[in-house]
């Protein structure tokens, strides 16, 4: 997820770049994330044990997803020329750095228990 946030906020500092380029862009980071999050969560499924919670593996899904949308849909408006597809962008590299802050709170806590 972050990987993918740092992309997208490198690409977009290219001067002079088409929007076309960086929407289409945008898009490849956006279902390389998505595409990775699902192959994850579905062999998280496979693993699952009768007794565990289904938010383990429902929460990342979750998370891959807020994260993941707002590049695909900023991409596709920056591909079919709407600007405003920059706003949904950096909506989701926001998010993409809240859902990794997240995680990493999440595995500080687990760890020192």
């Amino acid at each position: 997820m972050i990987g993918s946030a740092l992309v997208i906020a490198s690409l977009a500092l290219l001067p002079g770049q088409p929007h076309l380029y960086f929407g289409l862009e945008a898009i490849a980071a956006g279902l390389f994330v998505a595409a990775t999050g699902i192959a994850e969560s579905v062999s998280a499924l496979r693993r699952r044990k009768t007794g565990d919670p289904l938010a383990w593996t429902v929460v990342p899904l979750a998370m891959i997803a807020i994260s993941s949308l707002p590049d695909l849909i900023g991409g596709t408006m920056l591909a079919a020329g709407i600007e405003a597809g920059l706003y949904w962008i950096a909506v989701g590299i926001v998010l993409s750095f809240i859902a990794t802050l997240q995680n990493g709170w999440v595995l500080l806590v687990e760890i020192l228990r």
